[in-house]
């Protein structure tokens, strides 16, 4: 079975959209403990790609979490990486991979349903993590985090478009609308008061396609635009 993981392409490493140069790297990253105990005694298991893999995995999130979301803070941040680092979430990835269909363990794990445990496929992904570390380096590790967790994290924002939410939001805004909702943001006068030479004017801003909307007002309306802008990509936390 075990076999056609050395193929020029395989399953897994068509869905990781990436080829090992060195087989044996994935061959220990799906090799469980209990396969090198009872069958390969002398033999390497993925504990080692894993405790290496954690730390790629945990750096690589916490990257791209701070990128996508310039406006959140420690703790939001923390708790977003906390929840795709969780069990269910590393092993479902791993289930994507059909890592549960090449694992090498001992012949009666098989039987215990060791092979599909949430455990196992969480300790295979970290493996695989570390084995792509050591055979492909950071680059290749970034883009496989990027596709497989596009869900969780969103599409990275750039970093002018970072500074650009603090130093010019309608930019941000006018990115952020092309890239999620394949629009343009429409920015509403909504009055003005004051006297000629103490004018303040109001606008509201929307998106279609998203929900929250911004208010914002200023001495002039460009002013006013860029409040609004500010005002609705706080509330999206971007």
């Amino acid at each position: 079975m075990f076999g056609s993981i050395f193929k020029k392409r395989t399953r897994i490493e068509k869905a990781l959209g990436v080829t090992f140069r060195d087989a044996n790297l994935l061959r220990e990253a799906l090799t469980h403990p209990s396969y090198r105990h009872f069958e390969e005694p002398g033999g390497v298991d993925n504990q080692r790609l894993e405790f290496l893999g954690d730390a790629v995995l945990h750096l690589l999130l916490a990257d791209r979490i701070y990128r996508s979301n310039p406006r959140a803070d420690e703790g939001a941040m923390t708790e977003t990486r906390r929840d795709i680092e969780c069990g269910g979430t590393l092993a479902a990835k791993a289930r994507g991979l059909g890592l549960d269909k090449f694992m090498r363990l001992g012949k009666s794990e098989y039987s215990s349903g060791l092979a599909n445990a949430d455990k196992t496929m969480e300790d295979a992904f970290e493996a695989l993590m570390g084995a792509l570390w050591i055979d492909r380096g950071l680059c290749c590790c970034a883009k496989v985090v990027d596709r497989l967790f596009k869900d969780e994290l969103g599409e990275p924002v750039p970093r002018g478009a970072q500074r650009d939410a603090l130093k010019d939001p309608k930019s941000a805004l006018q990115w952020l609308s092309q890239k999620t909702y394949k629009t343009q943001p429409e920015y509403i006068p909504k009055g003005e008061e004051g006297s000629a030479h103490n004018r303040v004017f109001h606008f509201n801003v929307r998106v279609a396609g998203c929900e929250a909307e911004g208010w914002g007002e200023g001495k002039t309306k460009k002013e006013a635009q860029a409040a609004a802008a500010a005002d609705l990509l706080g509330k999206i936390n971007v």
